[in-house]
């Protein structure tokens, strides 16, 4: 039985890139939730750049997210919150003359969420990073999710 041509390919092929594509897809999900037992913060900016940025994206839905940072924020007294919107999970706090910005938004199908905490550094004595990788470090402390850090990604 000869094959039928198809752009990029003939049937058997397709056939065969299907199987393929399937097999990876399911030995890559199972990667997938390995990793996610153990979270990785990125983390970008930092020593004379006057800006810190920790991202994180973890299997907790955001509505969890945004309680475990505002329970850490309530027992901050050194931490003062100017804007908050619960519905779109956006926040904006300061720790002396340091700023910043955090946003928990969903990710994926709605079970996981993207951190993230954007710090800028006005004074030296409260560090930004102390805004932005220490609060995201308690957030997965608080809720249970074990981490790992990395420096200098985007």
């Amino acid at each position: 039985m000869a094959s039928q041509q198809y752009p990029g390919g003939n049937r058997s092929c397709g056939a065969v890139g299907f199987a393929l594509l399937l097999t990876c897809g399911i030995s890559l999900s199972g990667c997938i939730a390995a990793a996610a037992a153990i979270a990785v913060i990125a983390v970008s900016g930092g020593a004379g750049t006057g800006r810190y940025t920790a991202k994180v994206v973890l299997k907790v839905p955001p509505d969890k997210v945004w309680a475990a940072g505002n329970r850490i924020l309530a027992r901050r007294p050194d931490i003062l919150v100017s804007n908050r919107n619960d519905a779109t999970h956006e926040l904006e706090f300061s720790r002396g003359k340091n700023k910043a910005v955090c946003h928990a938004e969903p990710a994926g199908d709605g079970t996981w969420t993207q951190l993230t905490i954007a710090a800028t550094e006005n004074e030296k004595e409260a560090t930004h990073e102390e805004l932005a990788l220490k609060i995201v470090e308690q957030i997965c402390t608080e809720l249970g999710v074990k981490y790992q850090v990395m420096e200098g990604l985007p």
